[in-house]
């Protein structure tokens, strides 16, 4: 499994593989998925779910997205469905 992973690993498989959304977490009122969305080249976080919009969107980039992966170095079940999502190197 990847030690680090960078920020132009991300983009170069969202390109490659058409991903349009990363949905990483959940909401614990209301249980809906939010997370990331991919288009035309921009990355933007929605942190808003069916009980609240408090969050909104923002503009952030690859680099955010990479940080996630790397911050979670002791949960090796979280990095690996993250390589396996992205269709990113070696997921074993």
């Amino acid at each position: 499994m990847k030690d680090i992973l960078y920020d132009y690993e991300v983009e170069e498989a969202v390109n490659k593989n058409n991903i349009t959304y990363w949905f990483p977490f959940k909401c614990s009122i209301c249980g809906e998925n939010y997370g990331f969305y991919f288009s035309y080249g921009r990355v933007i976080f929605d942190g808003s779910c069916g009980c609240s919009s408090a969050f909104g969107e923002r503009l952030t980039d690859y680099q955010e997205i990479a940080n996630i992966y790397n911050t979670n170095k002791n949960n090796k079940e979280f990095r690996k469905e993250m390589l396996n999502y992205f269709g990113i190197g070696d997921i074993i």
